[in-house]
């Protein structure tokens, strides 16, 4: 994300919250490093409790059968409002890495309406 998305288009208007899950035995906040994603267009946050990742599961509109979202993305366009859920959703895909060239492209769909 930081190479392919948001260094190759610096002066796109957008936001991007990064929220960190402990999910792995080497996922500890002490080990985190915000430096994996440095723009300063990135929120990061830390979710020691999984809140987040248990309110996207929760809402079985993304990955079925699962307690815990994480790993995953999810990418909203300017005319999204935060109701009952986030919508419109433009995107989503997991993992992050193996998804990663449908965000790229699905990003520069939104950038260029």
């Amino acid at each position: 994300m930081q190479e392919e998305i948001l260094e190759k288009n610096p002066a796109a208007n957008v936001k991007v919250y990064a929220v960190w899950l402990p999910m792995i035995a080497s996922d500890a906040r002490s080990e985190w490093k915000k430096s994996l994603i440095p723009d300063s267009r990135v929120i990061h946050l830390w979710d020691e409790q999984r809140v987040v990742g248990r309110w996207f599961a929760a809402q079985g509109r993304y990955v079925e059968d699962v307690e815990v979202v994480w790993d995953i993305y999810f990418l909203f366009g300017p005319e999204a409002q935060w109701e009952t859920l986030p919508d419109p959703l433009v995107s989503w895909g997991y993992t992050v890495v193996a998804a990663r060239e449908k965000l790229r492209r699905d990003f520069l769909a939104v950038l260029n309406r």
